[in-house]
């Protein structure tokens, strides 16, 4: 049969085991003589050995609590720290936030992000996991990520969309191109004969946007390559084997030694990048704390610079 032993009681018994003084042992604990004496006997009787030899002057431990006295101590140390992990965890000392994004938010929006929020809370475990756009819901949705960043075709009924930022599709080609010596480049000029285009995945949500807002233009993209992911796009446009449609958040950074980007116009074609979350869910203190970093670095449409 199990043997029933509280915390208080393990605390009474070591705290008595300091002091060797009941007395005393129940001043430290701020409680009285007797209701630590009691503990003790209700402790020795449930398990049917004393654990003190008691005089009139101080207690010593039995055999039986000398032998018990490490298992109490290793008990009261691990519960002192599963209470200190709980209560940074509560007060954001601590955690994980797992964020599902897009590609591009993880390659243009993320690193901005995560230098002040790690100088602010350095105890905190960020999980970035980059996805394409189903994925980022279903995800979310499932409880397997704090929130979401990502555009918002067809928003699951379960989740709430909060608009974070908008950027605009430009077109990426190497330097030497002779579509990089102009400031802008109209959409219908990708369909020359001369044009290779390497564009995103069907399933992506770069394409499947970009698919959407040229429809009514009635230009449909030729391309040759597609790819899962922006960094691979922009390395076979490094190549200078094609050109590529991409919007802000992926556009190579200023400094690139190869690469450029160039405007799209009619239409101007624009992204709408959304924080996702389950609707009726409160988050944990740690992703509280992620989401207002986001909003404290993106407020009053105030965007993130793209250029």
């Amino acid at each position: 049969m199990p043997i029933n032993i509280s915390l208080r009681q393990l605390n009474c018994f070591y705290i008595a085991y300091k002091y060797s003084n009941f007395s005393k042992a129940a001043d430290h604990m701020g409680i009285s003589q007797p209701a630590l004496s009691q503990a003790i006997r209700e402790m020795e009787a449930e398990i049917g050995h004393a654990l003190f030899d008691r005089t009139t002057r101080r207690v010593r431990l039995t055999e039986t609590g000398r032998q018990f006295l490490a298992t109490a101590e290793r008990a009261i140390n691990a519960f002192d720290q599963a209470r200190d992990e709980l209560s940074n965890l509560a007060a954001g000392k601590a955690g994980q936030v797992t964020i599902s994004c897009l590609p591009s938010v993880g390659i243009g929006l993320l690193p901005r992000l995560l230098p002040g929020f790690q100088a602010a809370n350095p105890g905190i475990t960020v999980e970035i996991m980059e996805e394409k756009l189903d994925a980022v819901m279903q995800r979310v949705r499932s409880g397997g990520a704090d929130f979401g960043l990502s555009n918002t075709l067809d928003l699951d009924p379960e989740l709430q969309a909060e608009p974070l930022l908008s950027d605009s599709y430009a077109l990426i080609c190497r330097h030497d191109h002779p579509l990089a010596q102009r400031s802008y480049v109209k959409w219908s000029e990708l369909a020359a004969d001369n044009t290779v285009l390497v564009a995103m995945a069907r399933d992506s949500g770069i394409w499947r946007e970009m698919e959407a807002a040229l429809h009514e233009s009635g230009f449909v993209p030729r391309v040759t390559y597609r790819a899962s992911s922006p960094a691979t796009v922009l390395a076979i446009v490094a190549t200078g084997i094609g050109v590529s449609p991409l919007p802000g958040l992926a556009w190579p950074g200023m400094g690139h030694p190869h690469l450029v980007h160039r405007m799209l116009i009619e239409p101007l074609v624009q992204r709408r990048i959304s924080l996702l979350r389950r609707r009726g869910v409160l988050p944990t203190p740690a992703a509280k704390l992620f989401l207002d970093h986001i909003h404290n670095n993106l407020k009053d449409g105030d965007r993130l610079p793209l250029l």
